[in-house]
């Protein structure tokens, strides 16, 4: 059932993959509070306009042959930021502000929340179209 176009569903995964992806970096910067030398980073914050332009962009390879496999879609890394001018140092020349990394942690929960929430939302009101309700 896909026309090529991009499916709010696979926007969702991703979006929830970076997500889960930024929330392991921002422990690891929290692990490393006490580390000497340690600088804080980061994943940049996704575009959702050029995510779009970019999916409705890509043309689908075409199988001109019927035991031909079908393409594989690349898997997407994330870009980390490292941070570099911290807010502040410690003395041992350390960049983490707890503070503020649980400021990131905090807004991460909830927007990884609000996009399971939309995520469930829409997979009821799928179901409730099929059912014709």
């Amino acid at each position: 059932m896909s026309d090529g176009k991009t499916n709010l569903m696979q926007l969702m995964a991703k979006r929830m993959d970076y997500l889960g992806d930024r929330h392991k970096v921002l422990a690891q910067n929290v692990a490393n509070a006490d580390t000497p030398n340690y600088r804080p980073s980061d994943l940049r914050q996704q575009n959702f306009q050029k995510a779009m332009q970019e999916a409705n962009s890509r043309q689908p390879l075409a199988l001109t042959q019927p035991n031909h496999l079908r393409p594989i879609s690349p898997q997407t890394t994330f870009a980390v930021d490292k941070d570099k001018k911290p807010y502040e140092t410690s003395l041992s020349k350390n960049g983490v502000v707890l503070e503020e990394q649980m400021m990131k942690m905090t807004q991460n929960q909830s927007d990884y929340t609000l996009n399971a929430e939309l995520y469930n939302k829409y997979t009821a009101m799928s179901k409730m179209v099929l059912r014709g309700q």
